[in-house]
């Protein structure tokens, strides 16, 4: 019963094994800013965009805001797709939702190569 409900759900997203990787990415991210907690100093800097100085620096558990904003991303983008039926549509989310964890894989560990202990 379940392993049908999720084969129809995985007929109905389109390009069920890229979003099925970014998931796991996004959440592999995560937990390995959940993992590391204790090799990041108290605050890091994150919010590259605000004043040079303590505006920057943001509490290190706030290193999964990327990785779970990517996440909401995928999620508004499988929304989006699957109502959508142009190919190249749903071609062009798939690859932001790929490109939003990239780009939030390269924060974190930019972040952690600048002020981790490793």
């Amino acid at each position: 019963m379940k392993s049908q409900k999720i084969s129809q759900l995985l007929e109905v997203i389109p390009f069920p094994l890229l979003i099925i990787s970014v998931f796991v990415l996004n959440g592999g991210i995560i937990g390995a800013v959940l993992l590391w907690q204790d090799r990041l100093p108290p605050m890091i800097p994150l919010l590259y965009g605000q004043p040079r100085g303590a505006a920057q620096l943001a509490p290190r558990i706030a290193l999964v805001i990327p990785p779970i904003i990517a996440q909401i991303v995928l999620f508004v983008n499988i929304a989006v797709s699957t109502i959508m039926n142009d190919e190249f549509v749903q071609k062009v989310l798939v690859s932001f939702a790929i490109l939003g964890s990239i780009f939030a894989l390269i924060t974190v560990v930019k972040i952690f190569s600048i002020v981790g202990s490793f």
